[in-house]
């Protein structure tokens, strides 16, 4: 079946019987999940009114709905070995309608691969707005935020793919801020996720040196202070309280609390859930 007789038959099931409808896209990568889904979002948008009878609230406006699927594909896609724009990441996306009308929208159970945005194969990216992130932010951000080049960051160099063919990063990165503001993002909202962003890179760059302490026990320390103190002024903490993250664990022994230090591959699976946890946030 077409896949717009597809979503014909689930909006006519809705209007008959008032029962929720479900479209389920599945297959394997660079099978046109993303692009079927996004023509048939296109075709409910342009086939069903919006905003019901009386309604005071604004409707919902196609260049909306285009500009979350911008958004999304930059934070959520990556390059990998089968196809330069492979979204990772899983969610259901509901189309909430009233009176027949399309109302609204709303995306739920976004399952990212967060993974990636610290470990990468041969051949593939991490996601997208990392790149246009380095490639597309004017130079007085770049120098505020310090941020260079892709292949400066371990977060963006391990596959040794930096650009895609046909792709131009620093375009795509104006047009995810077109997005932000048609969706309404903010400047100051805006400003704070490519902060984030940049703290990020400058995490992954983190390194650390094996010691021991004076009862022979195995410790860490920083490599280096330029990427803690940069991570630190992005988000904005004090650097002291990062450095004790990265290098120790609180614990508790004998019902009293104690600091453990970490080993060097302690510390690195600390920096990077971290990078983690900050990205799927």
């Amino acid at each position: 079946r077409h896949l717009f007789a597809l979503g014909d038959h689930a909006y006519s099931q809705l209007l008959s019987t008032g029962q929720n409808q479900s479209i389920i896209f599945s297959g394997e990568s660079a099978s046109g999940k993303t692009e079927n889904f996004k023509r048939l979002l296109s075709y409910l948008m342009e086939t069903a009114p919006t905003g019901s009878l009386g309604q005071k609230r604004p409707r919902i406006r196609p260049d909306q709905m285009t500009a979350v699927q911008t958004v999304l594909e930059s934070f959520g896609h990556a390059r990998t070995m089968k196809n330069n724009n492979a979204s990772r990441f899983g969610n259901v996306t509901e189309l909430l309608y009233k009176q027949g009308a399309l109302s609204g929208f709303q995306i739920k159970d976004f399952l990212l691969e967060k993974s990636r945005v610290i470990m990468q194969n041969a051949g593939e990216r991490n996601f997208h707005i990392f790149y246009e992130l380095c490639a597309g932010l004017p130079s007085a951000t770049k120098t505020k935020f310090g941020i260079k080049s892709a292949q400066n960051y371990f977060y963006l160099n391990q596959g040794k793919c930096l650009e895609i063919a046909g792709r131009s990063d620093e375009e795509r990165f104006t047009t995810v801020q077109n997005a932000l503001d048609t969706i309404g993002f903010s400047q100051d909202q805006q400003h704070t996720v490519f902060r984030v962003l940049a703290a990020i890179l400058h995490l992954g760059n983190v390194f650390f040196r094996q010691k021991k302490l004076p009862n022979e026990q195995e410790a860490v320390e920083l490599g280096g202070e330029s990427e803690i103190n940069w991570v630190a002024y992005l988000l904005q903490i004090d650097p002291d309280h990062l450095r004790d993250i990265l290098t120790t664990k609180d614990t508790e022994v004998k019902s009293e609390r104690a600091i453990v230090p970490l080993d060097i591959n302690q510390a690195l699976d600390v920096r990077d859930e971290l990078a983690q946890l900050l990205y799927g946030q």
